[in-house]
């Protein structure tokens, strides 16, 4: 089943919370057009702190990058992932960051 949108958010990769394992095999499962990555996917402020980029965590990023060739990707910043302010607007490829991000929903 190929979905129209999915939102994450929170996933806090670099924090010792995360629960990578659960996102990547999510990740590895989903297809959607669009993915909404509703800001804290990458927690700053924890690795600011010294919390440890594991593996898993560098492979939750590699599902996300894989995923974007075919699904359009909007990544919103959140508070721990802060350090996104100065690429608001640019795409990298099918991800686009944001500082925000209104959904149209059509009326049925």
């Amino acid at each position: 089943m190929i979905y129209r949108t999915i939102i994450m958010s929170d996933l806090h990769l670099g924090s010792k919370a995360c629960r990578s394992k659960d996102i990547i095999k999510f990740l590895e499962n989903v297809s959607c057009y669009n993915l909404i990555l509703n800001g804290d996917i990458i927690d700053g402020w924890a690795l600011n702190r010294g919390a440890k980029w594991k593996k898993q965590h560098t492979k939750a990023v590699s599902e996300l990058l894989k995923l974007s060739n075919k699904t359009k990707i909007i990544w919103i910043r959140g508070n721990h992932d802060e350090f996104l302010s100065e690429f608001i607007g640019y795409h990298f490829g099918n991800i686009e960051i944001r500082e925000n991000y209104v959904i149209n929903i059509p009326k049925w």
